[in-house]
């Protein structure tokens, strides 16, 4: 199980603003931009995206903001939560990457969490690399 000394949160990063543009469709755009760039970890997404609407679509959509957090520690998954209902005061839509292995407890409380929130939060699993 991805912890302390499993795989870094950065090497997710590229691949998830990949995953939110070309699989899920989410996004028209999406960086990895992680760390601390806005001051701290509570206002700096790991990915953030943006939605709008292309010439040739059929329906025009408004434009939204998408941001994603990464979680590779199963430690620090309701932590990764309180980040993402911080990053819905600028965001449309919110994802909460976490390990695919995370133990049933923790996934069941992050669901509960997120159908108390009033927020639209989305969790995510990824598999442990190699």
């Amino acid at each position: 199980m991805p912890g302390p000394g499993g795989p870094k949160e950065e090497a997710f990063y590229k691949p998830l603003a990949d995953y939110l543009v070309n699989d899920l469709e989410e996004c028209t755009k999406a960086i990895p931009l992680g760390g601390k760039k806005f001051a701290d970890r509570w206002g700096t997404p790991d990915v953030i995206g943006i939605r709008v609407s292309r010439q040739t679509d059929l329906i025009k959509v408004s434009t939204e903001i998408v941001s994603a957090e990464v979680k590779t520690d199963p430690q620090q998954l309701v932590t990764g939560f309180g980040q993402v209902c911080c990053y819905k005061l600028f965001s449309h839509k919110c994802y909460l990457v976490v390990p695919k292995d995370s133990e049933r407890d923790d996934l069941s409380r992050l669901e509960s969490l997120c159908l108390l929130s009033p927020f639209l939060i989305s969790t995510h699993r990824y598999p442990t690399p190699s």
